[in-house]
């Protein structure tokens, strides 16, 4: 061991024996003091209770006297005036009262009385009721009670024959005297004892407690004032200031200060010489340690003690160990972007097998390889309507711990967000490090995007043949992401890979469903040839029955069938024109006037109305217009049916330009498009792609051929139907016929 840390160990002892000492010295005179200020308590409570009782003592003696006295029993069986004016009102002044009152043996009031100050009658401030418990088991009661002049005392009596000293007989009555403690009562009470006197009506959350303030040199204690019911009306608080306690306490402490001074002195005089050449140089080579800054040892190296060599070697240390880490942060960060790539690469290389394959892609999942791959909280698809009038979210993932999109923006108005689109338009990606850094003019994407608790943001459009399908988003809410150069590219390599997906879908399943609706209208067609047939020969038959019948019982049954095969016929009807015995007839026709006849003549007789929206150059097409027009027919039947307290059906016709991919099985041109649109119940999203299905139906009384009649119709027309729907707000039909060229 060197001889500073023994130095230091014998210092230390030393001092720790030395304030031992004093410590001890402190709480022997701290205890002494207690013991006196206790002493000092009880003599100071038995003075001031004393003091209290004595100015009692006249309201006591008042009620004692006068409560054992034949004319007082008389007084309160016979009530008279006089005599109280005369007996009690003259002795409120000597016995320092201001209220007296009396109760017959009914607890009837007599009589009651006040001081100069407050003449008269005086109301007693207790219910009748509690009088007869303030007397059920004793002959006295003394209470407090808060009235309007302050507390006031009240000692109370039963009255008795003056021969009744011990009050053995019943009471003939009661008799009740007050006396308010006000502030002239309050003075004269600190005045006797020297204290300072106060009441406290409401006791307050946090009561000084009883004992002795050495900061104030004050000894507080307290006495509960009860009321009549046991329970205190009011607290009597004493503060007293013993001037001997006072005196020690002070002799005490400047004994104390004095050798805390000379010890503080001595050791600061050791510690001064142990700081200079122990502590400081200790204290720099740790905090060099703890900040890791060699450069607080510089001057300390040039120090030719221990320290200094202890010193050169911490900055050699530093030295070497700066080297190292810069290697490995380098390592790291090269292992780590290597990781990171590979990853990217092979989600994406992944998803873009699954996408060119012929299997079936679950885009969910490629969404969660993308969002994976790239460490975002959440990765969506958009897509736009056929239209291009909303987008809305179609595939979503979220990291753990993040919630989906808000229905509120799943589905949306592109025109809504100028900024946004002109860039998707443009073909450009949109990088976002920080969402609240957007400009000015994209004052609605940067409150949307907020709104959701997006903090940064990538997103790559999505295209087939130049046409703009959607758009692929990747955000972080748990703050800002900076995707590399090389994640973004590839990203929007796979966008490209998913754009030509969905319209190699859409056009795939296009296909499906014609094949699938061409077989099934070939077998319809042949079923309801042969069973148009038939329904010839019952028809004929049925009508030369009814002829010939005598009875009309038998007429009846016959009208009966002939009905039902009507109907029939009607059914036959539907699916011969669903089926390829209805190739249409096609001639240049202006679709205007074809489509208000339809639709007006679809809503005769419903409380539902239509509105039309048709340019006023709208292109002649080549069509049917008797099957067109029952197309318009079922959609607007469909929408009326679909809004059964009645509404508006939107029906508009526009001149639009398809390009490829945009709509598929189209080819590029020009087209009318009609979109019929309601507000009705809308179609749950698991039934959508089985509306145009035959005999698909969710009505009560429909026949499933409405829907699938017109797209057959459509599709024989070189045109292309298609819906959209949401389940409570409604659905919009949109209707593609090719113009006359």
């Amino acid at each position: 061991m060197k001889l500073q840390t023994r130095i230091m160990l014998l210092l230390t002892a030393f001092m720790v024996l030395f304030m031992a000492g004093l410590l001890s010295l402190r709480y022997s005179e701290a205890r002494r003091a207690s013991l006196l200020i206790e002493d000092n308590a009880i003599e100071q409570g038995r003075f001031f209770d004393n003091v209290v009782k004595l100015k009692g003592s006249s309201l006591e003696m008042f009620v004692f006297d006068y409560t054992y006295w034949d004319e007082m029993v008389r007084f309160a069986s016979t009530p008279d005036e006089r005599w109280g004016r005369q007996m009690i009102d003259t002795a409120l002044h000597t016995f320092n009262c201001q209220a007296a009152w009396v109760y017959g043996e009914d607890f009837r009031p007599v009589y009651s009385t006040g001081t100069p100050g407050n003449p008269g009658r005086v109301e007693f401030p207790l219910p009748k009721t509690a009088l007869a418990r303030l007397f059920a088991q004793k002959h006295f009661t003394h209470f407090f009670v808060d009235t309007p002049d302050g507390l006031m005392e009240i000692r109370g009596a039963s009255i008795h024959p003056t021969s009744d000293v011990d009050r053995k007989t019943p009471p003939r009555g009661y008799f009740f005297a007050g006396r308010v403690w006000d502030k002239d009562f309050i003075e004269g009470l600190s005045e006797i004892t020297g204290d300072t006197v106060s009441i406290q009506h409401d006791r307050p959350s946090t009561p000084t407690p009883d004992g002795y303030d050495r900061d104030k040199g004050q000894l507080t204690f307290h006495r509960a004032l009860d009321g009549w019911d046991g329970r205190p009306a009011a607290v009597l608080m004493v503060l007293s200031t013993p001037k001997s306690i006072n005196e020690l306490n002070r002799y005490s402490s400047l004994h104390f200060m004095f050798f805390a001074v000379f010890a503080a002195s001595l050791a600061s005089l050791l510690l001064f010489f142990f700081a200079r050449w122990v502590r400081v140089p200790l204290q720099l080579m740790s905090k060099s340690l703890d900040t890791e800054n060699p450069y607080l040892l510089f001057g300390l190296q040039k120090d030719g003690s221990e320290m200094g060599r202890l010193a050169k070697l911490i900055h050699g240390f530093f030295s070497q160990r700066e080297e190292l880490m810069k290697e490995v942060a380098e390592r790291r960060r090269a292992e780590d972007a290597l990781t990171h790539r590979l990853g990217v690469e092979k989600a994406i290389a992944h998803s873009s097998s699954m996408l060119v394959s012929e299997q079936k892609v679950d885009l969910g999942e490629v969404m969660e390889m993308l969002g994976q791959a790239v460490k975002v909280d959440r990765a969506a698809m958009f897509q736009f309507g056929d239209d291009g009038s909303t987008m809305g979210v179609s595939h979503e993932w979220c990291a753990p711990g993040f919630h989906p999109l808000d229905n509120s923006i799943r589905k949306l108005n592109p025109a809504l967000f100028p900024w946004w689109m002109e860039r998707m338009k443009n073909k450009e990606c949109i990088l976002l490090s920080d969402v609240s850094e957007l400009p000015e003019e994209a004052a609605a994407e940067n409150e949307m995007l907020q709104s959701v608790g997006v903090s940064s943001l990538f997103a790559a459009p999505m295209l087939c043949s130049g046409r703009l399908l959607g758009f692929l988003a990747f955000d972080s809410s748990s703050g800002t992401r900076q995707l590399s150069g090389e994640d973004m590219a590839l990203l929007r390599s796979v966008s490209d890979i998913l754009g030509a997906y969905l319209v190699n879908k859409r056009t795939e399943e296009e296909v499906i469903k014609a094949g699938k609706l061409e077989s099934l209208a070939v077998l319809a067609g042949g079923i309801a040839h042969d069973f148009n047939n038939l329904l010839t020969v019952i028809l004929g038959s049925t009508s030369a029955a009814i002829v010939q019948a005598r009875s009309v019982e038998v007429k009846e049954y016959l009208k009966t069938v002939e009905r039902a095969a009507i109907k029939a016929r009607e059914l036959t009807r539907q699916l011969i024109t669903f089926s390829k015995g209805g190739a249409p007839l096609k001639r240049i026709i202006s679709l205007e006037p074809v489509i208000k006849e339809y639709a007006n003549f679809a809503l005769i007789g419903s409380n539902a109305v239509c509105e039309y929206d048709i340019d006023p150059d709208l292109l002649r097409a080549n069509v049917d217009e008797g099957q067109v027009g029952q197309v318009i027919h079922n959609l607007v039947l469909n929408a009326e049916q679909s809004m059964p307290m009645g509404g508006t059906v939107e029906v508009s016709a526009h001149n639009v330009i398809v390009a490829p991919g945009q709509v598929p099985p189209l080819k590029e041109g020009r087209y009318v498009r009609v979109s019929i649109k309601d507000h009705g119940m809308g179609i749950p999203e698991q039934n959508l792609p089985k509306v145009f299905d035959p005999y698909f139906t969710t009505k009560q009384f429909g026949s499933g051929l409405g829907l699938a009649s017109a797209y057959t119709i459509v599709m024989k027309h070189d045109g292309n139907i298609s819906v959209e729907s949401r389940e409570g707000v409604g659905s919009v039909f949109y209707i593609y016929l090719p113009v006359s060229q």
